[in-house]
């Protein structure tokens, strides 16, 4: 960011960044990571219960279906949980470029640093394993999604600048 970012730029995400600490967002992040986790291991205890389950031949039905039961009330739950994380992140991403605006007095400014974001090759895609579970404490979406639309943690960039500064021209903000 420091290479590719103007001065007014960066301030304007470190202005986004600070709204979202300043509104209780990073306090609302953890909690949502730790609902999630909880959820996963519910899904996990089940798939242990069955695998266990397997290997016994007297009686292995009840724990089988018992195990089947947490598994499954687990990955719905997982289901529903992100589609709610996503909803929220969506929502506090929105606002937290109002705040940049408000903060820095420049619309143009995060504008042009979702603009960067837009015309990197390589976005904000993150290459880890644990990406999922953080995706909604980044700038931008970190991973691909199959249902962009309602499991996308951040909503599209295009939109995003539209609402922070409806009249921003990508060429004549960058020939300037």
């Amino acid at each position: 960011t420091l290479e590719t970012l103007t001065r007014d730029e960066l301030q304007a995400v470190v202005a986004h960044e600070f709204s979202h600490i300043l509104n209780g967002d990073m306090r609302l992040n953890i909690r949502m990571i730790g609902v999630l986790a909880g959820i996963v291991f519910l899904g996990s205890v089940g798939e242990f219960v069955m695998r266990s389950a397997r290997g016994s031949r007297k009686d292995g039905a009840p724990i089988l279906l018992a195990g089947l039961a947490v598994f499954v009330i687990g990955y719905v739950g997982l289901v529903f949980a992100r589609l709610i994380k996503a909803s929220i992140a969506r929502q506090r991403e929105f606002l937290a470029d109002a705040s940049s605006v408000q903060f820095t007095r420049n619309p143009e400014a995060i504008a042009g640093a979702l603009d960067q974001i837009r015309s990197s090759g390589a976005g904000t895609l993150i290459a880890s394993r644990y990406a999922e579970e953080m995706s909604h404490m980044f700038f931008g979406q970190s991973v691909k999604v199959r249902l962009a639309g309602p499991f996308a943690t951040h909503p599209p960039l295009e939109e995003r600048i539209r609402r922070v500064h409806p009249q921003f021209r990508r060429e004549e903000y960058r020939t300037r």
